[in-house]
């Protein structure tokens, strides 16, 4: 799941379905979207809050892929988001094994 900072808490509704620590996912995750990789560099502030209220839209559905974001801090390199399974987060300082619903950054291995 995104890391919450800024002040930025988790809440109910970031975990939404009936699925949480302990819970094995319904199904997996496909594969990731066309030419894209998951992001593993430095996260600017403003895609954390991108990704927080991708994950908290109701009108976002699982496996939806965002349309393409890019970012100052970040010249010449393209990103969309998805909402799907994570199955480990960080809550309060310790590790939770599980299924809850978060955002996976993904950036494009050449421009789109």
């Amino acid at each position: 799941l995104v890391k919450f900072g800024l002040g930025q808490k988790a809440n109910s509704q970031d975990y939404n379905g009936p699925w949480g620590e302990g819970v094995k996912c319904p199904y997996s995750n496909p594969p990731f979207p066309d030419g894209t990789t998951v992001y593993t560099g430095s996260v600017p502030s403003a895609m954390t809050t991108d990704a927080v209220n991708y994950l908290r839209d109701v009108n976002i559905k699982l496996f939806q892929v965002s349309e393409t974001r890019t970012y100052s801090s970040l010249p010449n390199v393209y990103f969309v988001m998805r909402k799907e399974f994570h199955t480990w987060h960080y809550s309060g300082g310790k590790l939770l094994t599980g299924c809850w619903t978060g955002v996976t950054v993904y950036q494009y291995i050449n421009h789109p």
